[in-house]
């Protein structure tokens, strides 16, 4: 049981430094730039958006705004996968010894010793394989989350509507850096965003990012380096 614990720490441990590493080469600041210098950048406009010409050579660049799925690994390479990492090899290295020895001396424990190894090598793959098919899952809700439609401002068109812009609805998937976009209570956020104006009670639930529980308070200033806080 020590060891079984041993190595899910060490595995644990493992899984949180490739969590850190990956949220060390997100390198985010659009959330910390001063606004005038963020347009400028992104080339638009807070009153009328992009143009339709820079929309076109964003896309043409950057893509459609929807993520992209990795490669696909077949699920029975998955589990094998899991059934021979460092630890697992470990464990196979030390069941084929007792074998071994088990052949040489017919000691009863090296067999049962044998079983036990593989016994744990197994369980600790099954149980590795449900938890990466859950997180696996978890990302493919995230493809749901994206609504279909949503307001943004291109083409400014002096609209008292909306600002000085025309208010129009586009598929999700069309959006780039620099849209202008708006949204409103219990609307899905389309992409990363950077708020410029809102209410003083405009709330976003990040639970599906943060397991923040209740919905945490946003402002157009910058109150945190790290953007999702």
């Amino acid at each position: 049981m020590g060891f079984w614990n041993e190595t899910k720490k060490k595995k644990s441990e493992i899984e949180n430094e490739e969590r850190q590493a990956l949220k060390r080469n997100v390198d985010v600041t659009e959330h910390k730039d001063e606004l005038e210098d963020l347009l400028s950048k992104l080339e638009t406009s807070a009153d009328y958006g992009l143009s339709t010409s820079m929309v076109k050579h964003k896309q043409q660049i950057f893509g459609p705004n929807r993520l992209t799925p990795p490669k696909q690994v077949p699920k029975w390479m998955k589990f094998i996968q899991e059934l021979t990492g460092f630890f697992s090899l470990l464990l196979w290295g030390g069941a084929a010894l007792c074998f071994i020895g088990y052949s040489i001396d017919r000691a009863a424990d090296h067999l049962y010793l044998g079983i036990v190894l593989i016994f744990v090598v197994m369980v600790t793959g099954v149980f590795s394989y449900y938890q990466n098919s859950k997180s696996e899952s978890l990302m493919n809700s995230f493809k749901n989350m994206l609504p279909p439609k949503v307001k943004v401002v291109r083409d400014g068109t002096n609209d008292e509507i909306v600002r000085d812009g025309t208010n129009d609805e586009i598929d999700a998937s069309q959006l780039c850096p620099g849209d202008i976009i708006f949204v409103e209570g219990g609307d899905l956020i389309p992409a990363d965003c950077r708020v410029l104006e809102c209410s003083d009670n405009f709330h976003v639930d990040n639970a599906a990012l943060t397991g923040e529980a209740e919905p945490q308070k946003r402002k157009p200033m910058c109150t945190h380096d790290d953007p999702l806080e």
